[in-house]
């Protein structure tokens, strides 16, 4: 699911979660997991300060909202596609550890959407979803898993 509380793409249902907590899932969940993108994680001109306060905002936003829930939360995907975005390769794998860095401090496990590019006949080659890893399709590393790594000191 996205964060829950907007929608972005007309087949997304706000409150999802919220009718399934209504419902009683809650007894038959163990974790809760979220995705916290903004529409400009696929196309903007937005500068780096953009996303980090706009990405954080929607992680506390989720956070805040479900607060009743007592069992563990996971960003189970997160990513930048690099293909229609100002931000470099570089501010990508920057951005990745800051909002990793956030994440681990709410103790939530954050999850990139996806470690490779990937090459699938059922995706254009202008689809976002092929173009989001830190490495290539051939595995080798892309600038921002190199800045990824780099901005852990």
């Amino acid at each position: 699911m996205s964060d829950d509380l907007h929608s972005y793409a007309p087949f997304q249902k706000v409150h999802f979660l919220k009718s399934c907590l209504d419902l009683g899932i809650d007894d038959y969940i163990d974790i809760y997991n979220f995705h916290p993108y903004i529409p400009s994680c696929y196309i903007s001109t937005k500068k780096y300060d953009f996303y980090l306060t706009n990405i954080k905002n929607a992680i506390d936003g989720y956070l805040n909202y479900y607060s009743e829930i007592k069992k563990p939360h996971w960003i189970s995907e997160f990513g930048i596609c690099p293909l229609w975005v100002k931000l470099s390769l570089s501010e990508i794998g920057i951005l990745y550890k800051d909002l990793y860095e956030f994440s681990r401090q709410r103790n939530i496990p954050f999850f990139l959407w996806t470690l490779t590019d990937f090459q699938d006949p059922e995706y254009s080659r202008f689809n976002p979803e092929t173009a989001f890893g830190i490495l290539d399709f051939d595995l080798n590393p892309k600038e921002s898993m190199i800045s990824f790594i780099k901005s852990f000191g």
